[in-house]
């Protein structure tokens, strides 16, 4: 019998301290991906100590934490985005930034602000790699780099598995309802922010159900002239990802949020 975790009371515990959210990723990655954290996950102290020196500067703890107890493993960092090791942290252009993962085509980065970096759980930025510079400038992501990492863990739980157990698919806005009222939405911030970040910009939103895992990034309309080019949508929807426990799952999930059997 598979043994349960509420997602949505563990995730709004995540947020309370670091210590809570590296329970989160112990507790999710042992029942939900039944891989659970083992000593030799992370990279070593003197790995850690090699990086500061090579950037000139101290890392968060909340950082080398993260690399330390679970960095090497990939199939938790590093299905679909990527987490760098840390002889791959690195500087942006400006040396404003910290970048410590990078979308798996370098279309997007994830970062902590320079004046940040000795906070112990600094606030995240994001930014879209294009010509364009007033859509590739940094834009806030989450909050507080521990709960980024609980973010992290659940978005590339999505690609991790047999694909009948996780499913991409175009999300219609008149779904949302159904969306909303079949789900529990997870205690994380609306990100990023749109009412700064460029017009053809997204919204991440996470639910939760019998399960299953849901993830809709809410896009703009494919009618905008600026319209994302990688997304599925083509109705101002947006893209919606479901990662299941079991195949009854998967399909309770779909009927559940108006896509189909």
């Amino acid at each position: 019998m598979l043994r349960k975790l509420d997602l949505a009371e563990a995730v709004a515990r995540s947020s309370e301290s670091r210590e809570a959210a590296w329970e989160f990723v112990s507790d999710f990655t042992e029942v939900w991906l039944d891989s659970a954290l083992r000593r030799g996950d992370g990279y070593p102290e003197s790995d850690i100590g090699a990086a500061e020196e090579k950037l000139a500067t101290p890392l968060p703890r909340t950082l080398k934490d993260a690399l330390m107890k679970f960095g090497r493993r990939s199939d938790l960092v590093r299905n679909q985005e990527r987490l760098l090791a840390p002889w791959e942290l690195r500087f942006d252009e400006t040396g404003e930034v910290l970048i410590f993962r990078v979308e798996n085509q370098g279309a997007a980065e994830w970062g902590i602000p320079v004046d940040r970096l000795r906070d112990e759980d600094p606030a995240t930025v994001y930014r879209l790699s294009t010509a364009d510079r007033e859509s590739s400038r940094w834009v806030p992501w989450i909050p507080c780099l521990s709960l980024a990492f609980v973010e992290l863990i659940l978005w590339e739980s999505l690609f991790a598995g047999s694909p009948p157990l996780r499913l991409q698919l175009p999300f219609r806005s008149e779904n949302k309802g159904s969306l909303e009222s079949g789900f529990r939405r997870l205690d994380l911030p609306d990100f990023p922010d749109t009412s700064i970040i460029v017009s053809y910009g997204f919204t991440v939103r996470w639910y939760a159900g019998e399960g299953a895992i849901l993830c809709l990034l809410d896009v703009p309309g494919s009618e905008n002239d600026d319209y994302d080019p990688w997304s599925m949508a083509d109705d101002g929807g947006g893209d919606l990802f479901i990662r299941a426990r079991t195949h009854e799952a998967m399909r309770a999930a779909r009927l559940l949020c108006g896509v189909g059997k």
